[in-house]
């Protein structure tokens, strides 16, 4: 099922889809009146689409004070769709955002006693014109495998606990499995310590495991140690991680936990895949399956158990949703950390629904343990959650909620302005060429009408803004303006080999975004006597350059 926000420059009243949609529940007395006010509440960014196979849904409504979503007109296209496919997708869209509940009215005129008998045969309860239904969570929580970057998983606990959300299932392969056990001890102060204070050389035993890695020559000299004591000694030793496991995992915590922890494991030598259900009460054989889990073979020594060899449960399944879902999960929280290892295709269940909670940066090396990208980390991963469930805003940042509607006010003057004065630039943003680069440059589909807050974010990336604030307008715009001015402080964190070329890529290479978003800055006066194409090809770095000019300029009056 894939959920889409709609927008007017979604252009959805020109769709054969939508044309040919149908009522299901007569909020309106003909299909075409029902469509006509569809289309005015997409002006208020109301109205949200479901593709699921050959059906599409039009749903518009909002959400109340009691965490109700309050259905206000639906359409349908799907001729052989049943009213039971239609309310289980219904249903899915409020589990997948973790709303108690659906409820709508029907005015007296327009329901019917089949209508109503049906609705109360299907869980739902009346109260004069107004039906509702309450939605039912059997939820699981899905940590994928990931070495150093587990930290995020953390962080997505913590906005778990304050946004009161609850699971009684939680999947781990790897270091998911290790942070699993962390949330049967229910002590999130204890797993946000045990994180913020882990190196390398407490989790694994080789000669450079504590050496600094701030630069990347060091990170390869320690990376270069890890793989030599691999070669030599069948895998670096994983003794330290078992020592802090078994300092840190209380058996008797554990066993008031109500959640149940599955641990993905790969056997040798036939590859296989191992499902271990953790035994809170045998502390000492849950925690060799755990570092069965977790043994990054040949990077480290595969795990004995009863007489037989273990290894990461990632070589088999990395992300563990159809262990979930076996398990009887119907949602499915999954936390992958994008970390090495086979990633299965998996069909959700009709009723099954999957809330992705990753995060569009890369969250550095899964093999160096470092105190200060965990904290960064955990705080991404806090973020992240907080963002899915709207409580903030942005994709690669985090704002206010209403600071970002000030964005995309600014966004829709400066086209205004361009149109106005029938600007070369606008000539650029009304190509299909723009937005196409758009979505490949931002890392996701950006619509029109959010545009300004997409072009935002950008200029952050490019000038190496830190992710971990949540900012307001005036606070992001003075730190891409004093990066712009030569004020920009040294990175001092722990990144990847992948983050060090990258960084070196945007700083050195004279075409890379970020070079040419700077050098934009710069100039006063463009010139649009060069060929098209060229324009074309730099069109997102020249447009947020010319937007940051205009918004800044704003700003001072």
């Amino acid at each position: 099922m894939r959920i889409t926000k709609i927008y007017p420059s979604h252009f959805v009243g020109t769709k054969l889809t939508f044309q040919n949609s149908q009522q299901w529940l007569p909020f309106f007395n003909s299909n075409t009146k029902a469509q006509k006010v569809m289309l005015k509440a997409i002006t208020s960014q109301q109205v949200w689409q479901i593709n699921e196979e050959e059906t599409t849904l039009y749903l518009a409504g909002k959400l109340a004070a009691d965490n109700f979503f309050v259905l206000e007109n639906f359409l349908y296209y799907d001729l052989n769709i049943r009213q039971k496919q239609m309310l289980q997708l219904l249903d899915n869209f409020c589990r997948q955002h973790f709303f108690f509940g659906l409820r709508f009215e029907i005015s007296s005129q327009n329901k019917t006693t089949a209508l109503c008998d049906w609705l109360l045969n299907n869980a739902f309860q009346k109260v004069g014109d107004s039906f509702s239904r309450r939605c039912h969570y059997h939820t699981a929580l899905v940590l994928g495998g990931g070495g150093a970057r587990g930290a995020y998983q953390i962080g997505v606990w913590q906005a778990l606990q304050e946004l009161k959300i609850n699971f009684s299932i939680v999947t781990g392969t790897s270091v998911g499995a290790l942070n699993g056990g962390l949330i049967l001890l229910n002590d999130q102060k204890a797993a946000r310590k045990l994180w913020e204070n882990l190196s390398t050389d407490q989790v694994l035993q080789f000669p450079a495991a504590a050496a600094d890695n701030h630069a990347l020559r060091l990170l390869l000299r320690q990376i270069r140690s890890l793989t030599m004591t691999a070669l030599k000694e069948n895998g670096a030793s994983t003794k330290p991680l078992q020592q802090i496991m078994t300092q840190t995992f209380d058996g008797e915590k554990m066993l008031q936990s109500p959640v149940s922890l599955y641990v993905c494991s790969t056997r040798l030598p036939d590859f296989s895949e191992e499902i271990y259900h953790f035994q809170k009460e045998d502390l000492a054989t849950a925690i060799s399956w755990l570092s069965a889990s977790a043994s990054f073979y040949p990077a480290m020594k595969a795990t004995e158990i009863a007489g037989k060899l273990y290894i990461d449960g990632g070589y088999r399944n990395n992300v563990p949703v159809d262990v979930a879902v076996k398990k009887g999960a119907t949602e499915c929280i999954v936390v992958d950390v994008k970390g090495p290892g086979l990633t299965k295709k998996y069909r959700l269940p009709k009723n099954v629904v999957q809330l992705p909670l990753s995060s569009p940066w890369t969250l550095g090396s899964f093999l160096v343990f470092d105190p200060g990208r965990s904290k960064t980390n955990l705080r991404l991963g806090y973020l992240e959650t907080m963002k899915y469930f709207n409580r903030y805003l942005g994709f690669w940042y985090t704002f206010i909620p209403e600071e970002t509607a000030e964005f995309n006010i600014y966004w829709r003057k400066f086209c205004q302005q361009l149109r106005q004065q029938q600007h070369p630039l606008w000539q650029l943003i009304k190509s299909q060429a723009f937005w196409r680069k758009l979505r490949h440059t931002y890392g996701k589909e950006v619509a029109f009408e959010v545009a300004g807050l997409a072009l935002v974010e950008l200029s952050g990336v490019w000038a190496d803004i830190l992710p971990t604030e949540i900012f307001t307008k005036k606070e992001f715009i003075t730190q891409v303006k004093e990066v712009s001015r030569g004020h920009k402080e040294e990175l001092n964190a722990t990144l990847s080999v992948a983050e060090w070329l990258n960084l070196y890529r945007k700083r050195l290479f004279a075409w890379s975004d970020a070079r040419l978003f700077f050098s934009f800055l710069q100039v006063s006066q463009l010139s649009f006597t060069v060929p098209q194409i060229l324009w074309e090809n730099f069109a997102v770095s020249l447009v947020a350059a010319e937007f940051s000019k205009f918004l800044w300029q704003a700003e001072t009056k």
